[in-house]
């Protein structure tokens, strides 16, 4: 064999090598992502640069998520920023809440790392467990930055990353803080709007949309209302706004004192809208089933 074909079956090996590398690093990283992907599958690795032993006292920011609680706070230069939010989000029953201020003092950065030290949550530091096909909600996560760079960090989508007993303590904490500060865990003792609702304002002019072929146009002019159905008038009266629902302002018969939406007569067809965004209006037709539509702004 000359010493050129030798040098081109070198070539040709390392080339092979090369692809079949390849396909095996490709195979490879198929497979980790499919982990996170597939239902029920688990991810679970421990970060490195995470400590089990901090030395330093002094928290500069500290964030916990468990289920629908989720509370942020940063230490700046003008204060401590405290960020909360909580309660059921889709009924308005009253604990849904969001709190944005300024803390009159920075003492519960001292009470939070008293509350870390009790239950040693900074055990296992690192460490991430996620199980795919969870609802997220579920999920728990504790972030901790301290003045000296060292960090706390834990995340399970299955379970709890600190104990009942601990969390416990931290949304005390918070609440008794925001108590403090003028607030509260209630949708009445928040300072940030619940719910982009639709408005008097926001409804004004002329909407046009299709439901199963169907042309609608509604038209308000402030209170008053009219709906078209492939141009013909439907509906022509009063409207009134409940909790976000705009619903024909004519009470049920029989009814003296409405109490909700459900005291009100629907209107002909449609049965009530609700604002999505800026510029989109959703009709609801829940008369003989259920179906929905968009109306655009005109």
């Amino acid at each position: 064999m000359t010493k050129k074909k030798i040098i081109i079956l070198i070539i040709i090996t390392l080339v092979l090598i090369l692809i079949l590398g390849g396909i095996i690093l490709g195979l490879n990283l198929f497979k980790k992502r499919t982990e996170v992907i597939d239902g029920g599958t688990t991810k679970e690795r421990r970060l490195r640069g995470y400590k089990e032993k901090i030395t330093s006292k002094e928290i500069i920011s500290f964030e916990y998520t468990c289920g629908n609680f989720k509370v942020i706070c940063n230490l700046e230069d003008d204060g401590l920023h405290i960020n909360s939010k909580g309660g059921n989000s889709y009924y308005r029953d009253g604990t849904y809440f969001k709190l944005e201020y300024i803390s009159k003092t920075n003492t519960i950065l001292k009470e939070l790392q008293e509350i870390i030290d009790k239950y040693n949550i900074s055990i296992n530091n690192g460490y991430e467990h996620e199980v795919a096909g969870l609802d997220p909600y579920i999920s728990t996560t504790i972030k901790v930055t301290y003045k000296s760079k060292e960090k706390i960090y834990k995340y399970d989508n299955q379970t709890r990353v600190i104990t009942k007993e601990a969390e416990d303590e931290i949304y005390n904490l918070f609440h008794k803080n925001a108590i403090e500060n003028g607030y509260d865990f209630t949708s009445e003792g928040s300072n940030v709007e619940l719910y982009n609702d639709a408005t008097k304002e926001y409804v004004q002019g002329t909407w046009k949309g299709t439901h199963f072929g169907k042309e609608y146009k509604v038209i308000f002019e402030g209170t008053k209302i009219k709906i078209y159905k492939d141009g013909k008038l439907t509906d022509e009266g009063w409207y009134k706004i409940i909790e976000g629902d705009i619903v024909n302002d004519k009470p049920k018969k029989g009814v003296t004192i409405p109490k909700d939406r459900t005291d009100y007569e629907e209107f002909s067809d449609i049965s009530i809208m609700k604002k999505k965004n800026d510029f989109t209006m959703t009709m609801y037709f829940m008369k003989d089933g259920y179906s929905t539509s968009d109306l655009l702004k005109q």
